[in-house]
């Protein structure tokens, strides 16, 4: 069956749409793939990120996300091997409204090499605990601290204790 995420269509509702597709990508140890902005990127410049980015009028999130991950990392995956991880829907300052998507994705074997585009200077591996002590402030972007929210409340329902089951 296939996901009604990976079909549909952003339609901009206006001229200054704000639809963004964001990926966890983790490696085969569990440690997730986190980059660092560069000095010349236009927002949060030196700010933690994931790789993602603005998807374009009549591009779907999945397309998106497939095709940001290749600009920022150099890395490729099929559509089936991106799954919908979490969605947000928040106000933007301009009156409008920020929507985006953020994908999981696992990469075969060890933390792969990566190829950074201008807009990010470095990247690294974390393991989940790490990747939950990453600063959150107020210039941290969204989608970044909704992953780290993301990733704690796996780990937290992770940890619960389950009633067996007959």
């Amino acid at each position: 069956m296939t996901n009604i995420y990976f079909t549909r269509a952003i339609q901009p509702e206006n001229d200054h749409p704000h639809f963004l597709a964001k990926a966890l990508i983790v490696d085969a140890t569990g440690k997730i793939l986190v980059l660092e902005r560069s000095n010349t990127h236009p927002l949060f410049p030196h700010g933690v990120d994931l790789p993602g980015g603005i998807v374009e009028p009549g591009e779907t999130p999945l397309e998106a996300a497939r095709r940001e991950i290749e600009e920022e990392t150099g890395l490729g995956f099929a559509p089936s091997q991106l799954s919908v991880a979490f969605e947000h829907v928040l106000p933007h300052p301009d009156g409008q409204r920020l929507s985006y998507m953020c994908y999981a994705a696992l990469v075969d074997g060890d933390a792969p090499e990566i190829t950074l585009s201008w807009e990010h200077s470095s990247y690294q591996w974390l393991t989940p605990d790490d990747f939950m002590q990453q600063p959150i402030t107020p210039r941290t972007d969204y989608p970044f601290a909704a992953a780290v929210h993301y990733i704690s409340s796996l780990r937290h329902y992770a940890q619960q204790e389950r009633p067996e089951l007959l």
